[in-house]
């Protein structure tokens, strides 16, 4: 081999040595840099469990909302909730539990308004607010439970009749009626 060649692959040699080292250089750094922090968690919890769908439904029918829960780091992201609910046979409990929780949770935003009213009376919240407030807690209630908690229209109807005039437009027309049929028949013996 000539030499030119050999001083070509000694420099390359050389130069993959100096980049494999500030490889392991920056490799080695970032190793340090973990010492003493906590490592990354991965994800959020997803497995199902009934003790977990219990605690979901309990806080739901208290009043929570589905985002409240999952903000919690022990609890499954709103969406693996969602997921648990839409699949059929698998979480049948859960979603009878939840639905459930949900109609029960209209109760809790009637304490809700009964609290603010407290709070109203107490002088911690001014009017405008309470009135704000419960109107939201009454929509929510009368659209989570609304038989309950829902608008009512009473519909009264008055219905007055003269039977009397009734029955005598009834029978001319039944004579009219009569009175027609007999001059088609008569007209369709001449013919």
């Amino acid at each position: 081999m000539p030499a030119v060649f050999k001083t070509a692959a000694n420099e390359a040699e050389a130069k993959l040595k100096q980049q494999l080292s500030k490889q392991a250089l920056r490799k080695a750094r970032r190793q340090l840099e973990m010492v003493g922090k906590e490592p990354k968690k991965l994800g959020r919890l997803s497995v199902y469990s009934e003790a977990i769908a219990t605690e979901i439904c309990q806080r739901i029918a208290a009043g929570e909302s589905l985002v409240q829960i999952s903000a919690d780091e022990h609890m499954p992201t709103r969406s693996t909730i969602m997921l648990w609910l839409a699949t059929l046979d698998k979480y049948e409990n859960f979603r009878t539990a939840y639905a459930r929780a949900r109609t029960d949770q209209a109760d809790a935003m009637d304490a809700r308004i009964m609290s603010t009213v407290d709070e109203l009376l107490e002088g911690k919240i001014d009017p405008h607010t309470a009135k704000v407030a419960i109107g939201a807690f009454q929509w929510r209630a009368s659209k989570l439970k609304p038989k309950v908690y829902g608008d009512r229209l009473e519909v009264e109807t008055s219905v007055t009749m003269d039977l009397g005039n009734l029955i005598n437009e009834a029978r001319k027309r039944a004579e009219l009626r009569a009175g027609a049929i007999d001059t088609t028949a008569s007209h369709t013996a001449n013919d």
